[in-house]
């Protein structure tokens, strides 16, 4: 996960999903409650109503990240697919930690961890994504779902990254085409040099319309610069492009990004040249 000052342990879990075990999960009444989060803690709107959570292994029920709060939980009534396809699902209640909970949210760990609990109405959710997100039926129709694929050509610097490279006027470290939406369309992170102990990498959304950026700034350090033990170094295949959607004429991105620890799972919105962070959640998923 990109370092929010990563000195600290993250305590959030999550981790690969297993979804062929023939276990059956156990969702039982003294373990889940039918309690909603507090209005207070958080506020949300109906075009915000986006959140991520992780699958049981039968791809039949999920938890979500959050642990502690979540309002409104019971409005949450779609999942993504991988082709960002929206399958019902039905709020349950808060499902409580229990004995043996390893603090891991993950399949294996999925009876026993802490979190808002959801379940398909109908079949099962196949999913190879890092992490699950749950809306509603709002958010999905009000968007255009883009679906990322991986880059054909990984290599060639778009015009607009090297428009930034020149703008920024650092040597490149690295630099990759991360995922393309179509021919034209491409999303690309750029690693520059580090410069005293200032280290920069650049997430760059490139079309013929526009040029959208996030960047992700650090103190160099030879262990944990941007992640828990990168060795100071920003590994772009860590980076995940989830979904991408277009919402009133502005670009908006999912992503997950992983780390020795686990991950983040990031909602970007477009604003003024640049996206910021909307929503996001951490996955801790270290091994035993």
């Amino acid at each position: 996960m990109l370092k929010k000052s990563i000195k600290f342990t993250l305590i959030i879990v999550a981790a690969s999903l297993t979804l062929g075990c023939q276990q059956t999960q156990k969702t039982t009444d003294n373990t889940t409650t039918d309690s909603s989060a507090k209005d207070s803690i958080v506020t949300t709107t109906k075009e915000d109503v986006i959140t991520f959570g992780f699958l049981d292994s039968l791809g039949k029920h999920i938890l979500t990240l959050e642990q502690d709060s979540l309002p409104h939980p019971e409005q949450y009534d779609l999942v993504l697919n991988d082709q960002g396809k929206g399958f019902p699902v039905q709020y349950k209640g808060f499902q409580k930690s229990t004995d043996g909970d390893n603090g891991r949210q993950t399949a294996d760990n999925f009876d026993k961890s802490a979190g808002f609990l959801y379940q398909l109405k109908e079949n099962k959710l196949t999913s190879s994504a890092t992490a699950v997100v749950l809306t509603d039926n709002a958010f999905l129709s009000s968007r255009k779902v883009l679906i990322p694929h991986a880059a054909k050509d990984a290599g060639t610097m778009p015009a607009a990254v090297q428009k930034l490279v020149a703008e920024k006027n650092r040597k490149v470290k690295n630099f990759k085409n991360i995922a393309q939406i179509d021919e034209k369309t491409l999303i690309s992170i750029v690693e520059f040099e580090v410069k005293n102990d200032s280290a920069l990498a650049v997430l760059v959304y490139s079309s013929p319309q526009k040029t959208i950026t996030q960047e992700y700034k650090a103190k160099y350090d030879d262990m944990s610069t941007w992640r828990v033990d990168d060795g100071g170094d920003f590994n772009m295949d860590y980076i995940d492009i989830l979904y991408a959607f277009i919402y009133r004429d502005n670009i908006e991105l999912v992503l997950s990004d992983m780390g020795a620890e686990g991950y983040n799972v990031t909602y970007l919105k477009e604003k003024a040249g640049a996206f910021v962070v909307a929503k996001e959640a951490y996955g801790y998923s270290a091994p035993f």
